[in-house]
Formats: C-alpha cells, structure tokens, sequence
C-alpha cells in the first residue's frame, strides 16, 4: 500500500491558512503525517495526527480578522456564491480537500439555510491509500458482480480512505478479473474532493460521480443516467438513504455503503439496516479493522479477510 498525499493539495491548503503559521504547518504535515488543521476563534490552532495532537500555543490565537480572512480565501472571494454548500457545514478547495465550518446556523422553516457567525474551521488533508483496499476486493464480490454490502466500523480507522480505494479497484479491475461501472454518490464530497465536478483524488478510471447532494436523491440519479454495475456512498443514517438501497436493489445495482458502528451487535441495533441484512437486501457485512497501516474485515460469524 502506498500512501499518498496530493502535493496540488497541500499548496493550497498552505495558501489559504493565515501566511505567519504557513511555513510551520507545512513542517507537520511533511513529517507528522497530519490529518486535521482546526482553527477556532481566540485558540490556539490545533493539528491532527492519527496517533496524537499538537497545540501550537507558541503561535498565539487565531483571531476574529484571521477567521474572516480565511473564510474569504475558502470561498474564492465570493461567499454568496458558495452559501448552499456552507449552509452544510462545509467547502471543497480546489486540490480536494474539505473544510468543515462551525458557527450560528440560521433556520427557516426546519432547515438551515446559512451559517453566520463563523468561528470554527477543520480542514481535512485527504490521504490517497493506494492498495489498501485491493488485498480485500474479492470479498465484495459474489457470482461474478460486486455484492450490496455494508463496512462497518467506528470513527477514525479509515472507512472514507478505504471506500475511495475500493472504488478504484472495482473501477480499474485491480485484485479481480475485471473493472465494473462503478459511480459514487459523494454526498460530503470527500471520497472524490471534487472541484467544479470534477474530482481531485484517484477514483478509478470507470467511476462517475455526484457529490454535494443526498444520496437518497443522486443514487437513483445515478442508477438512471450512468448504468453503474455497483454504487459506492459513504455513512449511511437516515430512513431516506435505506430506501435508496432497496430501490437500487430493485434495479439489480450493487450499493457498498459505509456505517458508524463498532459490532455487528450495533449494526443489528440499527432497525432499518437490521430489516435489510434479515431481507437479503444487504448481502454481505463486515466490520473494518486497521492495524498500522493495514485494513482487515471480520464477519459476523467470525470469518477474517487480511490485507498486507
């Protein structure tokens, strides 16, 4: 497995954080492998690693000016123009990486339609693991085709890294004999960190994509404009991106779906997800497990897949 950070991005996260913490920040995450850059109003600034965090205290707190500055340079000067991605509580930079944003949101009739107030930015650099996911591919495919299937796990051990590597392996036919159609309903826009629709990170040469809208509205669209064998889409939650599962089924189209969960006993918890693994909707689960820098999958009847 080789892991990759894209250069492209990395520059222009390095452009648009304040210019005095550019150059130390650019250390970290040559040489501490950094996952999160947050910034919060009169904190100091803090980096994210998989394994530890840093404050830098030394550096002073990030201030009102430098949040409205920053907040400028993510929307490109305009940011009207970027007000129905904010009002999701995030932005995709050109280079691909998403910046979560944290303020006052601004409610009519049951929906945020803005934030204001902005006080608080994460900005994720997205890691391309490339072969993580190729060791394990086989396990999602049954008779020939990709199998709809669920990956399980908590947060922090990788499902996002792993979906966007599984999606190019099923794409490019690398670890099985061929490639598939395959596309990505990337509601968060991280699996593809797109950028005018086009995505930034390595997703196969076979994947379409839809980001930036809900999955329970881009999978059918997906299903009915691109012809995909199998659909990749990550955390699933809600009632509406179930149905989107059983619909897509009806289709005869794979989904590979990720969700929050540490134990086949939470999965089963979860009433909807339960209905359609008892159904046969969902033909395969499996719990992701990462140890270094190697993902495994573990059955519910104890059965393992290793990586390298």
């Amino acid at each position: 497995m080789l892991l990759k950070r894209n250069d492209k991005t990395i520059a222009c996260i390095l452009e648009v954080i304040p210019a005095r913490l550019a150059q130390i920040i650019g250390r970290y995450i040559r040489t501490e492998n950094v996952e999160e850059i947050r910034f919060r109003i009169n904190r100091p600034v803090q980096l994210v690693a998989s394994d530890k965090d840093v404050l830098l205290t030394q550096y002073g707190v990030f201030s009102y000016s430098e949040s409205g500055a920053l907040l400028h340079r993510l929307c490109m000067g305009s940011v009207y123009a970027l007000e129905d991605e904010l009002a999701k509580g995030y932005v995709t930079i050109i280079g691909g990486a998403r910046v979560g944003i944290c303020g006052r949101p601004v409610v009519e009739h049951g929906r945020i339609v803005k934030l204001t107030d902005i006080q608080g930015f994460n900005i994720r650099i997205p890691y391309e693991a490339y072969g993580c996911a190729e060791p394990l591919v086989n396990a999602f495919i049954k008779d020939g085709r990709p199998a709809t299937t669920i990956i399980a796990a908590p947060p922090g051990v990788g499902k996002t890294t792993f979906l966007r590597d599984l999606a190019r392996c099923l794409s490019d036919g690398k670890g099985i004999e061929r490639g598939y159609r395959t596309a990505i309903a990337d509601e968060r826009n991280e699996l593809s960190g797109s950028v005018e629709a086009v995505p930034m990170l390595d997703i196969g040469a076979r994947t379409d994509v839809m980001s930036l809208a809900a999955k329970s509205e881009s999978i059918p669209m997906l299903i009915r404009s691109m012809n995909p064998e199998v659909v990749l889409t990550d955390e699933i939650m809600t009632d509406d991106d179930y149905d989107a599962i059983s619909d897509a089924a009806c289709h005869g189209v794979s989904i590979i779906a990720t969700v929050h969960a540490r134990s086949f006993r939470e999965m089963r918890s979860i009433s909807r997800l339960n209905r359609l693994l008892e159904n046969g909707v969902i033909e395969r689960a499996w719990i992701l497990k990462r140890q270094g820098s190697a993902f495994s999958l573990i059955g519910e009847t104890g059965e393992k897949v290793c990586g390298d």
